[in-house]
């Protein structure tokens, strides 16, 4: 009897990398790879302003507030202030601090994006921040 174990999963490894990368780079730990909060326990972790999953979760963000906007100025994002990430369950939950502008008026916005393991995003939160 021959298994074939790597053949049969190996187009669902493709469609998690993403996610189980995401997840490693949270837990800190290469021998504890897999979906969940691993390694230093569950939580938010802080993450790098400049990664790709991390841009992807602002700039829908961005997408979805201009979306909700009856202005007609477009918002355009400045700065990424501050990203955490949380591992949950079949998600990744983003926290970001977003410097946005509309015109000349400069605002700030603290929003929530979930993203599925199949790649969905979804804007959960979004709230002025007044700091």
């Amino acid at each position: 009897m021959q298994f074939q174990c790597s053949h049969i999963f190996r187009d669902t490894h493709v469609v998690v990398d993403k996610y189980v990368n995401l997840t490693l780079l949270l837990s800190g730990s290469k021998m504890k790879a897999g979906y969940g909060s691993h390694g230093r326990g569950p939580g938010w972790r802080a993450m790098p302003i400049h990664h790709p999953e991390v841009q992807d979760a602002a700039n829908h963000a961005l997408k979805t507030l201009q979306q909700r906007s009856n202005s007609l100025s477009p918002y355009e994002l400045i700065e990424i202030i501050l990203a955490k990430a949380e591992v949950i369950d079949d998600s990744v939950k983003f926290e970001l601090l977003l410097k946005v502008t509309r015109g000349s008026k400069e605002e700030k916005f603290k929003v929530e994006v979930n993203k599925r393991t199949e790649g969905t995003l979804y804007l959960n939160q979004m709230e002025h921040d007044h700091s």
